[in-house]
């Protein structure tokens, strides 16, 4: 009886760690994206860290501490910025974030309330140029990808027809990036095709 309960016990703890095992990708990406990057400016705030000190980093030897003063510099504005005022860049951020919860968040719902009004005329034009903003942005990236990879004039064709020109070779590159299948580089992913075959 007492192994029984063991080993239901021991199953409940594996089916509650489950979703955190999950998790653990997540979190060492998000380590390496914003928390190490974060520490990392902490720790350099209280130095005199400056562009010539990116190479080595921590290890500079010109590198020192020296406390608090970035901080009071920011507060008393003595900083080397132009017009810099940090209650004044503050007020406003705390200006621009009030008033975007106060105004966007009603307007949205008000908005969204209208357009499930049973009987409005023309609902589904109205949602459409509502929604416009949102659908037009991708549609003008992916427009301008298939340009910059166009076969004849793209971009990108254009920019390696000039370094093989440096190399030597006289005829323009003409790569099919969305049509190509074979790797266009020799020997790059052997085997593998930029995308699969339809076989018919």
């Amino acid at each position: 009886m007492e192994l029984a309960n063991k080993k239901t016990a021991k199953s409940k703890i594996k089916r509650n760690l489950l979703p955190y095992y999950y998790l653990v990708p997540a979190f060492l990406i998000m380590g390496v994206i914003t928390f190490y990057p974060l520490i990392y400016q902490l720790i350099i705030s209280f130095t005199n860290f400056e562009t010539q000190h990116l190479l080595l980093g921590l290890n500079d030897p010109d590198l020192k501490f020296i406390g608090f003063k970035n901080y009071i510099d920011i507060f008393t504005g003595a900083l080397p910025v132009e017009n810099f005022n940090f209650f004044r860049v503050l007020e406003f951020n705390f200006w621009w974030a009030f008033s975007n919860v106060m105004l966007h968040v009603p307007a949205g719902v008000l908005i969204a309330t209208i357009l499930n009004t049973e009987g409005l005329w023309l609902k589904k034009i109205y949602r459409a140029l509502y929604i416009l903003p949102v659908v037009v942005p991708p549609i003008v990236v992916a427009t301008v990808w298939r340009n910059i990879f166009d076969e004849q004039y793209g971009a990108m064709n254009q920019f390696l027809t000039v370094i093989m020109s440096l190399l030597g070779q006289t005829d323009p590159v003409r790569l099919r990036w969305l049509t190509e299948f074979s790797p266009p580089i020799p020997g790059f992913l052997p085997g593998a095709p930029l995308h699969s075959r339809i076989t018919r």
